[in-house]
């Protein structure tokens, strides 16, 4: 269960990142390191297939990894470190890379993506397509199918832009 609730928990967390650079950032965006990661996102609402094409895995989750590790280690040194925190960040991180397997063509994942996303154990391509409407304004989640139908289930990003 607790394993379970990694993945929940970050998958939420991919959904608020998405949701917040949807929302918020513009073409604008000057800050060198987090450009790196807004950016590609902007783009990618009007070219859909080219964040399938950003190189290497590596080089498309670097920038979100070396933010993870600075804010856990920010938090080790103030005496808040925990295991759970640690695998729902990097599971977190990591949820660029499940969105670019659904910008890929079929054939070009392997075999374990391929299955993986027809047991609905990633984000399918499916539901990954209902955030590609326009005005891209719902379906932020990007590591599991279960997050987006909860969310939007209680129209949780129009009742936080409400607030907001």
């Amino acid at each position: 269960m607790r394993y379970i609730a990694w993945i929940l928990i970050a998958d939420f967390l991919t959904g608020l990142f998405h949701w917040a650079e949807d929302t918020y950032s513009t073409n604008n965006w000057k800050e060198p390191l987090l450009s790196q990661v807004v950016l590609p996102n902007i783009n990618h609402h009007k070219q859909p297939s080219a964040i399938a094409a950003m190189g290497n895995v590596f080089t498309r989750n670097y920038v979100s990894v070396f933010l993870f590790l600075c804010v856990f280690f920010v938090l080790f040194l103030i005496g808040f470190e925990s295991l759970d925190l640690f695998c729902i960040g990097l599971l977190a991180s990591f949820g660029n890379e499940v969105h670019v397997w659904n910008h890929r063509k079929a054939d070009q994942n392997n075999r374990l993506i391929q299955f993986l996303q027809d047991a609905c154990l990633v984000q399918t391509r499916a539901q990954h397509n209902k955030h590609h409407v326009t005005p891209y304004d719902r379906y932020y989640c990007t590591l599991t199918n279960v997050m987006n139908a909860v969310l939007e289930s209680i129209h949780f990003w129009r009742i936080v832009e409400r607030l907001l």
